[in-house]
């Protein structure tokens, strides 16, 4: 549908990024080139590493993609005077399972373990490091892996995988430059793929390279930030939003997926929370939950005990559990229940006194 209503406007178009498809045969498509890519990551392992006996491993065999990336992975094996052997070619699913079925063909003796072997992206490679991993092998010199496409989780496996970067930023920059001369019914000149970069882990003998590991450490801080800041923004916003305490207690219920490890999340308010003035203190709680499968209904207790508050304006520092309602645990700040986990004194509600609205976890 996208595509039927951009072809009836009358612009250019160019496709990024992606294989080319027969229906789209009248849109000019550029792309990095996956047998380049796999070419130079095997030129490597043989130029730099000396390596004669290698694996690959890669997707289904009906996909091109697959293909193009054994092609390159051939393409260097013929120039180095290597025979391409077919039966090293390994066929799996793109997916870590793939690469731990055949880690543990290697390790069983079902096949013969080579110096090294090629995989066709990173997913497949983090299945072979976390089969050798678990299965006890020492991996570290004395076999080599490699992956394809970048993946940002490759600190999350051991050995720290070695693998390659495609050029996405230069192929964007080229799609610009010919939309351009597009606009301006120039001639486009012969496309040539954008080359990648080889990214070095532990996985082969070149060892870690210092700015390519700080640069992905630096990378996976921002985007841990901006992931949380993401989950959390919409929660926030819709609680300003809010009129009423139903409205509140269905928001809080909308997202108690961001408190974790909890089986009940309550909130208890005093009958007179929103009282302005500060003399005003209620004997009477009110607390209703917020989970979503659980019972609404508004529940009431009694204020509780508190001997350990030091002025009237910390005595109103507590936050009890619905469920149990048990004596407060008390430290020099703040009093709460023990059976709650997470005490908060925020309010969400205009006006409010802070110190009366109170949120309550129960484990």
């Amino acid at each position: 549908m996208i595509l039927r209503y951009l072809r009836q406007k009358d612009i250019p178009m160019i496709l990024v990024g992606s294989p080319f498809s027969p229906n789209m045969e009248d849109i000019p498509a550029i792309n990095t080139s996956d047998s380049n890519d796999l070419e130079e990551i095997t030129d490597h392992l043989l130029d730099v590493h000396g390596f004669r006996d290698l694996d690959m491993l890669t997707g289904h065999a009906c996909l091109e993609a697959s293909q193009e990336r054994v092609q390159g992975f051939r393409r260097s094996l013929e120039k180095h005077g290597i025979p391409f052997d077919e039966s090293k070619i390994h066929y799996g699913d793109f997916w870590e399972t793939s690469g731990q079925a055949l880690t543990r063909r290697y390790l069983d003796g079902e096949l013969p373990m080579p110096e090294a072997v090629v995989c066709a992206n990173d997913y497949m490679a983090f299945g072979v490091l976390d089969e050798f991993v678990r299965r006890g092998f020492p991996i570290l010199h004395r076999f080599t892996v490699t992956g394809y496409e970048f993946i940002p989780e490759r600190h999350m496996h051991f050995p720290l995988l070695t693998t390659y970067r495609r050029n996405r930023r230069e192929l964007g920059k080229m799609a610009v430059q010919r939309l351009f001369r597009m606009l301006r019914d120039e001639p486009l000149e012969p496309f040539v793929p954008p080359k990648g970069s080889l990214i070095h882990g532990r996985s082969c003998p070149c060892g870690i390279f210092n700015v390519d590991m700080q640069e992905e450490l630096d990378y996976s801080r921002s985007n841990k930030t901006y992931d949380a800041w993401n989950m959390k923004a919409q929660f926030d916003q819709k609680l300003t939003e809010c009129t009423s305490i139903e409205e509140i207690v269905r928001i809080m219920g909308e997202f108690q997926f961001l408190v974790r490890y909890v089986q009940d999340i309550s909130l208890c308010l005093f009958e007179d929370w929103f009282s302005r003035h500060s003399d005003s203190v209620s004997d009477v709680l009110r607390c209703q939950s917020v989970m979503p499968w659980m019972d609404g209904a508004v529940n009431f207790a009694q204020k509780l005990e508190i001997s350990c508050a030091t002025s009237p304006q910390n005595a109103r520092l507590r936050t009890i559990s619905a469920r149990s309602f048990s004596r407060p645990s008390c430290s020099a700040m703040s009093c709460f229940a023990t059976t709650s986990r997470i005490p908060t004194t925020r309010s969400t509600a205009t006006g409010s006194n802070p110190s009366r609205m109170r949120w309550s976890f129960s484990a």
